[in-house]
């Protein structure tokens, strides 16, 4: 669909390249990383503050669900956090 495409450049391992038809761009992968860092902290730190609060969400399902919230938290902010810190003492 869309041939071979020559690049010149060189990438490093925190950059993306975007592969078009006609263009080679890197893009710089840091504030993607800011803010899937960011985004992953609130939206799990709001699940379980929901499920703290409000009793009624206590089923089965949201039980897992709970779980699930702890388990992407704490990859958060033991593996994505780790990696983050060594992007920004790169610059």
């Amino acid at each position: 669909m869309f041939g071979l495409i020559r690049c010149n450049t060189l990438a490093y391992a925190d950059d993306v390249v975007l592969l078009a038809p006609s263009k080679v761009k890197i893009v710089n992968s840091q504030p993607i990383t800011c803010k899937s860092f960011a985004n992953s902290c609130d939206s799990n730190l709001v699940v379980l503050l929901v499920m703290w609060v409000h009793p009624r969400m206590r089923s089965t399902t949201n039980f897992f669900l709970t779980n699930l919230a702890i388990a992407d938290f704490c990859v958060t902010v033991f593996c994505v956090y780790q990696n983050l810190s060594l992007y920004l003492a790169q610059t």
